[in-house]
């Protein structure tokens, strides 16, 4: 309608993404791996969430029958801050606030779909080739190359 009358829209980005977390704002897990990186997490509580996300996966599905998420959070004695995150995954992943409503089945699918993807590059080289997307290490050293 606005380029009807000569005027072209400007749209601007809203950033990325935060979340309102104990009174500050932090960056919102992008992806699955950015779940496990996240400040939102202590080292112990990213380490028990990366734990029971690993065993979702690499048991067989049918072990989770009809579990929802909360039951299958049941079994591994979460700290708050792996609720509050598995309460995001399934808001942000599964469309869903409720995690005893969210599948564990569905979640299981979601990431074995996504964590390839999170390694999937973003662009390929004109002649075909693939560009890797492991990341750098960074080096401080003079001369150092990435």
């Amino acid at each position: 309608m606005l380029r009807a009358i000569g005027v072209t829209p400007v749209f601007r980005s809203p950033g990325e993404p935060h979340i309102y977390r104990d009174g500050r704002f932090e960056l919102f897990p992008r992806g699955p791996i950015g779940f496990f990186r996240t400040t939102a997490l202590n080292p112990q509580s990213r380490m028990q969430m990366l734990r029971m996300f690993m065993r979702m996966m690499t048991r067989q599905a049918s072990s989770y029958g009809d579990m929802s998420l909360a039951q299958t959070l049941e079994r591994h004695n979460p700290s708050p801050e792996v609720v509050e995150m598995v309460e995001l995954f399934s808001l942000s992943a599964l469309a869903c606030v409720d995690i005893s409503k969210a599948s564990a089945k569905e979640a299981k699918r979601f990431l074995l779909g996504a964590l390839p993807a999170a390694f999937e590059p973003l662009d390929t080289c004109a002649a075909g080739g693939r560009r890797s997307t492991m990341p750098r290490r960074r080096s401080s050293g003079a001369g150092a190359t990435s």
